[in-house]
């Protein structure tokens, strides 16, 4: 939505301890993995995001146009996105995205939890299933990925 990303659904966790979600939720596009997962595979968009100023979340979040470029470029080799602390102070968040029959990018498929729960080697082990849910999901959209 414009230079935000929104929740459209959630699986609430079992956990006392968990990350303020809810349906609904506007998050600017510069921060998360989710973010990063959206940027990396709408050119325009990223574009239109980079030339602005980034919003800082956290220390951790990224605020120089080139640096995100680059980790953008990643994100796409790498076909999903890692962040720790980028929106929200020891927070994590694994997303892979979702694309439609023209294998335009429609939304990302995203983990995200408290960082002690979710390491970096948890979020890595956990990226083979939440990539072969998003594939799952862009298939049950009539989608496909990008050649």
């Amino acid at each position: 939505e414009q230079n935000y990303r929104v929740c459209v659904a959630i699986a609430e966790t079992r956990h006392a301890l968990r990350r303020d979600m809810y349906v609904g939720k506007v998050i600017p596009l510069s921060a998360g993995s989710a973010s990063r997962v959206l940027l990396a595979w709408d050119d325009e968009l990223a574009e239109r995001v980079l030339s602005r100023e980034l919003e800082s979340m956290t220390e951790q979040t990224v605020t120089e146009a080139e640096t995100m470029r680059t980790l953008l470029a990643q994100t796409r080799a790498d076909g999903y996105a890692i962040t720790t602390g980028e929106r929200e102070t020891g927070a994590s968040g694994l997303s892979a995205p979702v694309f439609d029959s023209a294998a335009d990018i429609v939304g990302a498929v995203t983990i995200s939890g408290p960082t002690l729960r979710m390491p970096q080697s948890q979020c890595e082990d956990w990226v083979d299933l939440l990539i072969s849910h998003a594939e799952q999901i862009t298939r049950t959209l009539g989608g496909r990925y990008p050649a």
